[in-house]
């Protein structure tokens, strides 16, 4: 299972994913892009997530992050065309089902969703994870993000 120290810089990967098969639910967050909002934006984000783990931390759930645009295919599967970020989908590895959040981001609208989905009131979607390829991604390096330099042609 993830620890909170992980949420700063290891965003989702393959060897990632395999370690959240253990875990009963895997709530996974698209984060923005480094250049929307910069790295003080991006770790209130991760902040928020540290919270959400502590509060459930004898629950057997597992964490996962991926900068928007990094997991084209996670994502398309996962947020079903939501482009509002960061956003939230809970998934449950073993029974190859998943829920996206649909509200505010936060740590009490993110409990509310996780309640809902354990008392069984929030509806889960088929999630066939073979078609999901997950890719390999660099760690962050918890700084802000720098525009690519564009060659002008003359």
């Amino acid at each position: 299972m993830l620890t909170a120290s992980l949420f700063a810089n290891a965003p989702v990967s393959l060897s990632c994913v395999a370690e959240q098969e253990k875990a009963s639910l895997c709530l996974a967050v698209i984060v923005p892009h480094i250049l929307d909002g910069g790295a003080k934006a991006r770790n209130q984000i991760l902040g928020t997530l540290n919270q959400l783990a502590a509060k459930y931390a004898r629950r057997p759930f597992s964490y996962v992050w991926a900068e928007a645009g990094s997991q084209p295919a996670l994502e398309e599967a996962l947020l079903q065309g939501n482009t509002f970020y960061p956003a939230v989908a809970a998934v449950n590895m073993k029974k190859g089902r998943y829920a996206p959040m649909h509200g505010s981001f936060g740590v009490e609208p993110i409990g509310e969703f996780l309640s809902r989905l354990l008392s069984g009131k929030e509806p889960t979607v088929p999630l066939d994870l073979d078609q999901v390829a997950v890719a390999d991604t660099e760690k962050w390096d918890g700084k802000d993000g720098k525009m690519p330099v564009e060659e002008k042609e003359l």
